[in-house]
């Protein structure tokens, strides 16, 4: 009880120092009226986006964004041509909130059926060496996961209990990783887990990405602070 008192004192005294107040600010990194803002919902759904979504219509207008639309149906909305944007305005979303569901719509990987027809070639990841930096991700690969699809190698879901990763797009290397397996090194500890799929740097993924389930972070002892994004060292397993 002191200490939060302690703090509540140091915060009322000094609160510039200690936290950066929400709201409107005088001085802010872009122009408004050059700004296009695009939403989009993507994944499954979850309570409370169309609340969401009115409210961040709400904010830009009050910022003074003008250019707001909203994607269709989640990534697949950026590429499929038959899909339009879908301009949004105070008077569009006011009672959206009432709604269930997402007003924009959501899917799960329907991007990988057209941009499977384009060409990324990835050729910036690093070389792989015996200690390979990387940034280390968290995701699902289970059915219904933040990853969408089945993985790529062999069209199975996994559960989050298996030590499984997603490469960029360079070091997945055309599959030749599919279904081997790679040390991953964080700050002393090391562990092993299986590549099952690719973290396609064309759709937005880093060329230097360990993408990788929750029972990868847990088996290297991760603290909470740094769950998401970790810098690790990685190598072929036996290399």
């Amino acid at each position: 009880m002191t200490a939060v008192k302690s703090w509540s004192i140091l915060l009322g005294k000094f609160p510039d120092f200690w936290v950066h107040r929400a709201g409107p600010h005088k001085q802010i990194y872009y122009e408004p009226r050059e700004v296009k803002a695009a939403i989009v919902t993507c994944g499954g759904l979850c309570p409370s986006l169309n609340d969401v979504i009115r409210q961040i219509v709400f904010t830009l207008e009050k910022y003074g964004v003008k250019n707001i639309v909203g994607i269709p149906f989640g990534y697949r909305g950026f590429f499929d041509e038959r899909l339009s944007e879908m301009p949004l305005s105070r008077r569009v979303v006011q009672n959206l909130n009432l709604n269930g569901g997402s007003f924009s719509g959501v899917s799960r990987g329907g991007v990988l059926a057209i941009v499977s027809q384009c060409s990324f070639e990835a050729t910036s990841s690093p070389p792989v060496t015996g200690k390979t930096r990387a940034r280390m991700t968290i995701n699902s690969f289970e059915k219904g996961g933040d990853g969408g699809g089945p993985s790529e190698c062999d069209g199975r879901y996994r559960s989050n209990t298996e030590k499984v990763v997603a490469l960029s797009t360079g070091w997945y290397d055309h599959g030749r990783r599919c279904l081997k397996h790679i040390t991953i090194n964080y700050k002393g500890r090391t562990t092993t887990a299986k590549v099952v799929d690719e973290c396609d740097t064309g759709k937005g993924c880093g060329d230097t990405i360990v993408d990788a389930s929750r029972a990868v972070w847990n088996a290297l002892g991760v603290p909470k602070s740094e769950i998401g994004d970790a810098r690790v060292t990685w190598s072929d397993a036996g290399s």
